[in-house]
């Protein structure tokens, strides 16, 4: 078997994996995406970054990251080992409850989907902020930095981050699939 075969093979459990996870510990929430990348040298250990919200009309609608460890031979090397890098983020993390052997969650994130709808309707960061998110696929901000948690390795900006202030990016020409799933205007199902 082709390690590209065994990597989507093992990237296939881990999302039932995650699917199982969000029935019994997150039924509130809707999980709308989930990247997962196999660690280098250890086809097993897997780090994976999740984005959810709760449903329901935007203005009350709740967005959450969660980043995690998948280890799909837990009892030889349990989740909470299957680290790439370790250290501070630049993103500050919550804990979650409920790891296990398989699965160990390093953190979550919250927010209000409204602030994300005000951060790129603002007059001053918007153009910005729409034109970097455009292309991120687990998108966060705080009050200085935007970025994507699927590379936040670091407390310094990474390739994946930029200062909120700042002038509008060059010309970007398509819409953003995130973006459109995340301000969706009726809470629904997201979009396949």
């Amino acid at each position: 078997m082709s390690a590209r075969r065994r990597t989507s093979l093992g990237s296939a459990r881990v999302r039932g994996l995650l699917q199982q996870e969000w029935s019994t510990h997150f039924p509130a929430e809707q999980l709308l995406d989930a990247s997962i990348a196999p660690l280098p040298a250890r086809p097993w250990c897997f780090l994976t970054v999740t984005t959810s919200d709760t449903g329901g009309p935007a203005a009350g609608r709740t967005y959450v990251l969660r980043s995690g460890r998948v280890s799909l031979l837990p009892w030889l090397e349990p989740s909470a080992s299957c680290a790439l890098l370790e250290g501070p983020r630049t993103l500050a993390l919550e804990p979650v409850p409920g790891s296990t052997d398989a699965l160990h969650w390093e953190g979550q994130w919250a927010r209000p989907t409204a602030e994300l709808q005000a951060l790129v309707d603002d007059p001053v960061q918007g153009c910005r902020a729409r034109q970097f998110l455009q292309v991120m696929r687990a998108p966060f901000w705080t009050e200085t930095v935007l970025g994507d948690l699927r590379y936040d390795f670091q407390e310094e900006l990474s390739f994946a981050e930029i200062a909120r202030e700042g002038p509008c990016l060059g010309a970007v020409d398509f819409t953003s699939p995130t973006l459109a799933v995340l301000l969706r205007p009726d809470g629904g199902p997201a979009p396949e």
